[in-house]
């Protein structure tokens, strides 16, 4: 058994967790909530004896037991959306399982912590997909569906131990990549590479947030001289709405329509006006050239960032390259791919993508072996293709959101912000509001258009 001091709140939960699945013999209950077929009572076995190995400090045997597993019962993958429920509970004890591991090695090795803990984040984000489906598919959005199952998972507790592993990485840097380039002058320009907007705004003709949007990138493109691409009927009505953003950067980076592509949803604004794009590409992407130049990396094709719960690609960049185009293709997917209805759509396909795999390719990993030879502790998590910034620096949320799960909150200075996307009185304040804040509310507009649209739906 390991230290006392090394119990923290998550193993001690699994401890309590396996008593009652103990206790619920060989008959799972009505509570079961995954067809009552031996592939899904073996996971749920396996789930409890790994969990006890945690709890012994066999974290290394454990890894290996919940790699076994998860390899059975995502195959094959469209099959693992009738147990999406039990694919996350086996994900959040194999994150648990490296968070628990990385605090053995806090008071010798600090490298080799951070690793711990950033893999284990990452193996929360994948859960937190499945538990999504979960919840909203198989559970009609009920969450005692999912705190009352059999499942050693509730709707808090991955909550809440996602953000103690954030916190546990956030005490010694980012929980993302470190910065190329920290102290990047905001008003950095790079006239040697190209850069378009792309975004797609298909909503009702009456319905204003189209309005604000268009108007805020247009604003902000003409500022710097970039193009934007906007479209406003998606190409595949038989997909949800937020897949046209794959199929329109696919063609546009099969096209080569500019160097760099930045995806831009519908209902997110540029808030800091004079901060430029390639700013915050060589803010993590660039290198001082043998020259003394600064360039962007060679092998650095997308920039993408996470808020508090998972990958979030409502903003991110791509190269138009080869490497990119391959990408979206496999995100995008055939037309019966699992992914398209998944409750958080291309989300939920680019994480699988780019972490998926992680639970084996990782399994065997010795933390502070790696670090002696790694350059940074996010090498090999996601594709080295991929950088992933802090959420403070593209994609920040209006406080509402943030308040539901601790996102980073829009303040000024921040680039951008997403306002809001539902519908209703507050949530066209809201936008409207965010909207005038980033273009100087009345005063300061040079549009009479952008004054007129922020006179018509704000309220005295």
């Amino acid at each position: 058994m390991f230290p006392c001091r090394f119990l923290s709140t998550w193993v001690i939960w699994l401890y309590a967790t396996t008593v009652y699945i103990e206790g619920l013999g060989n008959q799972p209950t009505r509570n079961f909530r995954c067809p009552l077929i031996p592939k899904w009572t073996h996971l749920l076995e396996s789930i409890d004896s790994n969990s006890g190995l945690v709890q012994g400090g066999a974290f290394e045997a454990a890894k290996l037991g919940l790699r076994d597993s998860l390899a059975a019962a995502l195959d094959p993958l469209a099959e693992a959306f009738n147990c999406s429920i039990g694919i996350a509970a086996a994900y959040r004890v194999l994150a648990i399982a490296y968070a628990a591991g990385g605090e053995v090695l806090e008071a010798t090795d600090k490298h080799g912590y951070r690793r711990a803990h950033q893999v284990s984040l990452r193996m929360m984000h994948v859960g937190m997909n499945w538990l999504t489906h979960a919840f909203v598919v198989k559970g009609k959005n009920d969450g005692y569906w999912v705190d009352e199952s059999d499942w050693p998972i509730t709707i808090q507790q991955m909550n809440d131990e996602q953000t103690a592993i954030q916190n546990a990485i956030l005490k010694a840097g980012p929980h993302g990549h470190s910065p190329s380039w920290e102290d990047v002058p905001k008003d950095y320009r790079d006239n040697n590479i190209s850069i378009a907007i792309v975004t797609m705004c298909d909503y009702p003709k009456d319905h204003v947030l189209p309005k604000y949007s268009m108007s805020n990138k247009d604003l902000y493109s003409k500022r710097h001289g970039y193009r934007v691409l906007a479209e406003h009927k998606r190409d595949d009505p038989s997909r949800p709405h937020a897949w046209a953003k794959i199929s329109l950067m696919l063609k546009h980076v099969q096209q080569r329509t500019a160097d760099w592509l930045l995806w831009f949803d519908c209902d997110t604004y540029f808030m800091d006006l004079s901060r430029t794009l390639e700013s915050i590409l060589y803010k993590f992407g660039s290198k001082v050239s043998s020259d003394g130049r600064r360039v962007l990396n060679d092998d650095f094709h997308m920039l993408i960032q996470e808020d508090h719960a998972m990958l979030n690609t409502g903003v991110f960049f791509v190269r138009s390259s080869e490497w990119a185009a391959k990408m979206l293709a496999q995100v995008y997917g055939p037309s019966d791919s699992p992914w398209i209805h998944h409750p958080w759509w291309e989300n939920a396909a680019f994480s699988h993508w780019f972490l998926g795999s992680n639970y084996q390719k990782l399994a065997e990993e010795n933390h502070s072996e790696f670090m002696n030879q790694a350059v940074s502790d996010m090498d090999g998590i996601y594709p080295e293709e991929v950088v992933v910034a802090p959420q403070v620096d593209f994609n920040s949320y209006h406080p509402i959101t943030s308040r539901i799960f601790q996102h980073d909150t829009w303040e000024p200075g921040r680039q951008p912000a997403t306002p809001v996307s539902e519908s209703g009185l507050c949530c066209r304040q809201i936008r409207a509001c965010f909207f005038g804040c980033a273009t100087g509310f009345f005063a300061h507009s040079r549009e009479r258009s952008v004054r007129q649209l922020l006179s018509d739906n704000v309220p005295d």
